[in-house]
């Protein structure tokens, strides 16, 4: 069953109100009524709704005020307000704009007038919605690995950054983990590369389960992967990488059996720049790997 469009109409004209929810319901909307600009605030605070129907001269606060005040809440400022009033002189009309509406109908209105700047909004409504969806998908896409949907090189490059200035603002512990699946050319020549896939997938989520939620986990090329630990120092870090080689190396990989990794471990320091701290963690996995795999190297 589709879900009605839901319009709440502000006036404190009864006879006004009860015309509306009579025309809207008839044509398939579900609405709802308050009398005066706060109730309809308090309203809109515990229930949503698509559109607002709002009166201008109303007792207490009035519809621009209301409308004002209504964009300055986050749950509420996003909702189209169309403004209903007797008044259709200029300056009334861009005072209407200026507090934050997006239509205007004059009474008495022609209904199929209303109707079309309802079904307007709405329609605008749908396709701004639509887009933020959409927007939202290509920042996903452009900051997550396709496969194992943690981040990709390119976000983590513009996090590390970040997390290198506030960690040289504050004093605070930073240390980062480069790892490597050994001999994954192996598995990807002998099993596959769907297979390959497949281990890559099970390698990050045992990862998951151990790091915390402010670590900063990516794919950083192939088989190898990077974790940016905050408020992290060499000690912990090395705690760290120690507990994750063990978890991988005792996993049973229902494909392939035995799969292990290597690490290489080291710390932010003071004089750091990215370049200098991804070359001292590359050179550490490198020797991690270079002195026999499935085991962790830290380099100070």
């Amino acid at each position: 069953m589709e879900n009605k469009k839901h319009i709440l109409l502000v006036d404190d004209d009864k006879i006004n109100l009860n015309l509306l929810t009579e025309f809207l319901t008839k044509r398939g909307y579900k609405t709802s009524a308050v009398q005066d600009g706060q109730k309809a605030i308090e309203f809109l605070k515990e229930n949503s709704c698509n559109l607002i129907l709002l009166d201008v001269l109303m007792p207490g606060i009035n519809g621009y005020e209301t409308c004002k005040r209504m964009k300055q809440l986050r749950e509420i400022k996003d909702i189209p307000v169309i403004f209903l009033t007797a008044n259709n002189d200029h300056d009334s009309i861009i005072e209407g704009f200026q507090s934050g509406g997006v239509d205007y109908v004059t009474k008495p209105f022609n209904s199929l007038e209303l109707l079309y700047r309802i079904d307007t909004q709405l329609k605008l409504q749908d396709r701004t919605c639509e887009l933020k969806k959409a927007l939202q998908e290509v920042e996903k896409l452009s900051t997550t690995d396709p496969l194992t949907h943690i981040f990709n090189r390119l976000k983590f490059d513009i996090l590390l950054k970040q997390q290198i200035e506030i960690s040289q603002r504050y004093v605070s512990s930073l240390s980062i983990l480069f790892i490597d699946i050994d001999h994954f050319k192996f598995v990807n020549d002998t099993f596959g590369h769907n297979i390959g896939d497949e281990v890559l997938i099970e390698v990050v989520n045992i990862i998951k389960t151990l790091i915390r939620n402010s670590d900063i986990f990516a794919r950083w090329g192939g088989e190898e992967f990077t974790i940016l630990t905050p408020e992290t120092d060499l000690a912990g870090a090395r705690i760290l990488a120690n507990k994750i080689r063990k978890a991988v190396d005792e996993h049973n990989f229902e494909k392939v059996q035995k799969v292990t990794i290597s690490i290489g471990v080291t710390e932010l320091k003071i004089t750091d720049n990215a370049k200098k701290l991804l070359k001292r963690v590359d050179n550490a996995l490198y020797n991690a790997k270079n002195g026999g795999r499935n085991r962790i190297e830290v380099l100070s």
